[in-house]
C-alpha cells in the first residue's frame, strides 16, 4: 500500500516538473521569436538638434535647426560644409551669394526676393532675373545665421519635404534619394532596428507608400508618406515602382568652350617700358611658346585697387609673333592687406572692374592670378574673388588661369579644385622643393615633379585644365659656419657645417653653370633627383647648386607629356637654356 502511494507521488511530481519544464520553454520560445511591443519615444527616436530632425538621403544629419512658421532653418556653418561650400556671405550686402557661370545670385538674408544674375551670356547691363521664395531666405538666432530649406533645395537640387509632430526634415540629394518606392500589402509595424524585438516607431495600414532606403537582411528601411522611418519586413512590401521626388532648382553649366591645342606658357618679368621693350629678345628662342605672361598688375592698398604696366604696342608686339597676352596679377605688395582687398563686394567689383578695364585698353587675351599671400582668415574672399573674376572673363571671352602653391599643406585653402569649376586653367608653381625654412636642396628633383601633377590630379583638377610650371631660374645656396647663439645660426637639413648660416639667391640656368666652371667644378648628375650638383667653397661660405638644365628640363617634359595635362608653363623667360624650347616646343620624346 505506501509502495502505491510513493509510485503515485512520485509521477506527480514528475508531471509537476514536465509542466513546469513546458512553461518555461514556452515562456523561453515566447521572449524569443514573439515581437517586441515597446514603444519608442518619437522625441528620442528623431532626436533633432533644435527645432527639428534632419535626414540626408537615408542618415539623419548632426545640424542645428530652426523651425519659423512652415520653413525650416539649417545652421549654415553645416550647410556651406555639407551641401553648399559655395554659398557666400556678404556682410556688406547681408545676404548670401551663390556664384553662378555668369555672375552672383544675391539671396537677401531676411528677405523673399532674391535675383539670379543674366543667364544668356551677353553683357553685363542685361537684366538679371527676379524669384521669389515662400519664406525669407534666412534668419539670425543667438548670432548664428540659419539658411532655409528652400534656398538649400534652390541651389544643389535637393527636394524637401517636412513633417509635423514631430517635426522632421527630409532631403534628398541628386544622387542619394531613393530610386523605388512600394505598397505596404498588409498592415505592418515600423521598428527603430532590423528586429522583430527592437522598438515600435509606428503602425502603418495596408495601401499606405513607403520609399525603400535600404535593405537589412529580410528586413527593409523605408520612410512612409507621413514621414516615418523605420524597418518593416520585406514581406509586407509589394509593387516596387521607380520614384523620383519634385525638384525646383537652379540649373548651373560651369562648362566654357574648349581651347584648342596644348598650352605652352611663359612669364615675363616686364613692369614698365624698358622691360616691356624686351619682349622681342626673350621669346626669339621661345619655339611652341602660345601665351605669354607680363608681370604687369600688383594689388595695393586695402579698397582693391591695382597698379599696372600694361601696354598696348607690347600686346601688339606678341600678336605678330603668333602668341596670345595673359596678363599676370599678384599680390606680392606687403603693405597691401589682402584679405581687406577681397572681402567685401564693392572692394572685390572695384578690382575686377580696374583689370578688366586695363586689359581690354591693351587687347590682351586672359589674366592670370597670383597671389601667394593667401592666408586662412583671407581664403573665402580669395575663392569668391576667383569666383567673380570668371564671369567678368567669360563675359568679355577673356582666359582665366590661376596660380597654385606645389605644396599640399596649402590646398586646403587655396582649394584648387574649386578654382577649377570656374577658370580655364590651373597652374601648379612645380617649383621651390626646398626653400629657405627648409635648407639647401634641389628646387625642383623629378620626383617632386611626379608628385606635383599627381596631387593635383588626385584633388580633382580635371587634366584637360591643368599646367604644370617647370623652373628656368636656379638657386644659389651659400652655407656659411655659424656658432650656437649666432644670428639665424641653424642645425637643420643636410648641411656642409654642423651649425651653419643659410642665404639663397636665384640666377638664370647659364649664370649657375658659369658659376661652376669659373670654379673649376665639374657638376655631377644625381639620377635619383633629375639634375645636376655642384659645390665649391667662396668668402668662406660653401656654395651648393643643383642645377638645371636641358637634360634636367628634357626629364619634366616627359612628366607633363606622359600625364597627358593640358600643358607646361615656366618661370621666368630669360632665364633658360635655349636649348630647352625645342622640348618644350616639340615634346621631349620628339627630340634627341
Amino acid at each position: 500500500m505506501k509502495s502505491r502511494k510513493k509510485q503515485k507521488s512520485g509521477r506527480g511530481a514528475l508531471a509537476l516538473l514536465f509542466a513546469v519544464l513546458v512553461l518555461c520553454a514556452g515562456a523561453f520560445l515566447w521572449y524569443t521569436f514573439a515581437p517586441g511591443s515597446d514603444r519608442a519615444d518619437p522625441a528620442a527616436y528623431y532626436a533633432a538638434m533644435g527645432d527639428a530632425a534632419v535626414y540626408v538621403d537615408s542618415s539623419q544629419a548632426a545640424v542645428k535647426t530652426v523651425r519659423q512658421g512652415e520653413e525650416y532653418y539649417l545652421e549654415e556653418s553645416w550647410v556651406k560644409e555639407s551641401l553648399v561650400p559655395r554659398l557666400f556671405y556678404e556682410a556688406e550686402e547681408d545676404a548670401w551669394l551663390y556664384a553662378l557661370p555668369n555672375g552672383n545670385a544675391v539671396f537677401p538674408l531676411t528677405g523673399t526676393a532674391y535675383t539670379l544674375p543674366a543667364s544668356d551670356g551677353g553683357p553685363a547691363s542685361d537684366s538679371p532675373t527676379k524669384g521669389n521664395l515662400n519664406a525669407p531666405a534666412g534668419l539670425t538666432k543667438d548670432g548664428e545665421r540659419y539658411v532655409s530649406a528652400e534656398v538649400v533645395c534652390l541651389l544643389t537640387g535637393a527636394a524637401a519635404e517636412r513633417f509635423s509632430d514631430p517635426s522632421r526634415l527630409y532631403l534628398w540629394t541628386m544622387t542619394g534619394a531613393p530610386k523605388e518606392q512600394a505598397v505596404l500589402k498588409d498592415d505592418a509595424v515600423l521598428r527603430a532596428g532590423a528586429g522583430r524585438k527592437s522598438l515600435i516607431v509606428a503602425e502603418e495600414e495596408k495601401g499606405a507608400k513607403a520609399l525603400l532606403l535600404s535593405e537589412a537582411g529580410d528586413w527593409t528601411l523605408v520612410r512612409t508618406q507621413d514621414g516615418h522611418l523605420g524597418y518593416t519586413q520585406a514581406r509586407h512590401l509589394e509593387g516596387r515602382t521607380p520614384w523620383e521626388p519634385v525638384r525646383s532648382y537652379i540649373v548651373q553649366d560651369y562648362s566654357r568652350p574648349p581651347r584648342s591645342g596644348r598650352v605652352v606658357l611663359s612669364w615675363h618679368a616686364a613692369n614698365g617700358p624698358v622691360t616691356n621693350a624686351t619682349l622681342e629678345d626673350v621669346v626669339k628662342e621661345a619655339k611652341g611658346l602660345t601665351a605669354v605672361s607680363p608681370t604687369w598688375f600688383s594689388l595695393t592698398g586695402d579698397q582693391g585697387e591695382i597698379t599696372s604696366a600694361a601696354e598696348r604696342s607690347y600686346v601688339d608686339r606678341a600678336h605678330e609673333l603668333g602668341v596670345e597676352v595673359w596678363i599676370r596679377l599678384d599680390d606680392f605688395d606687403k603693405e597691401n592687406d589682402v584679405a581687406a582687398s577681397l572681402g567685401t563686394l564693392s572692394r572685390r567689383s572695384r578690382l575686377i572692374g580696374q583689370i578688366l578695364a586695363e586689359t581690354l585698353r591693351v587687347g590682351a587675351d586672359g589674366i592670370n592670378v597670383d597671389f601667394e599671400r593667401i592666408r586662412q582668415e583671407s581664403s573665402e574672399g580669395f575663392l569668391q574673388f576667383v569666383r567673380e573674376l570668371s564671369a567678368a572673363c567669360r563675359r568679355e571671352d577673356l582666359v582665366l588661369s590661376v596660380d597654385n602653391f606645389a605644396l599640399a599643406g596649402n590646398h586646403h585653402i587655396y582649394q584648387p579644385e574649386e578654382q577649377a569649376v570656374f577658370a580655364d586653367y590651373i597652374v601648379t608653381m612645380g617649383y621651390g622643393e626646398h626653400w629657405r625654412g627648409s635648407g639647401a636642396g634641389t628646387n625642383a628633383s623629378i620626383g617632386f615633379t611626379r608628385k606635383c601633377i599627381e596631387e593635383m590630379l588626385g584633388r580633382g583638377v580635371p587634366a584637360d585644365q591643368l599646367v604644370h610650371a617647370i623652373p628656368f631660374y636656379v638657386p644659389v645656396w651659400r652655407e656659411r659656419p655659424a656658432q650656437i647663439g649666432d644670428a639665424g645660426a641653424r642645425t637643420d637639413g643636410d648641411p656642409v657645417y654642423p651649425i651653419y648660416t643659410l642665404d639663397v639667391s636665384s640666377v638664370s640656368m647659364g649664370r649657375a653653370a658659369a658659376m661652376l666652371a669659373d670654379a673649376g667644378v665639374t657638376p655631377t648628375w644625381l639620377e635619383t633627383e633629375g639634375c645636376w650638383y655642384g659645390q665649391y667653397e667662396e668668402d668662406g661660405a660653401a656654395v651648393r647648386i643643383w642645377l638645371e638644365d636641358v637634360r634636367s628640363v628634357k626629364l619634366k617634359c616627359k612628366e607633363v607629356e606622359e600625364a597627358g595635362i593640358a600643358g607646361i608653363a615656366a618661370w621666368r623667360l630669360g632665364f633658360e637654356d635655349p636649348g630647352v624650347w625645342p622640348l618644350i616646343g616639340d615634346g621631349a620624346d620628339k627630340t634627341p
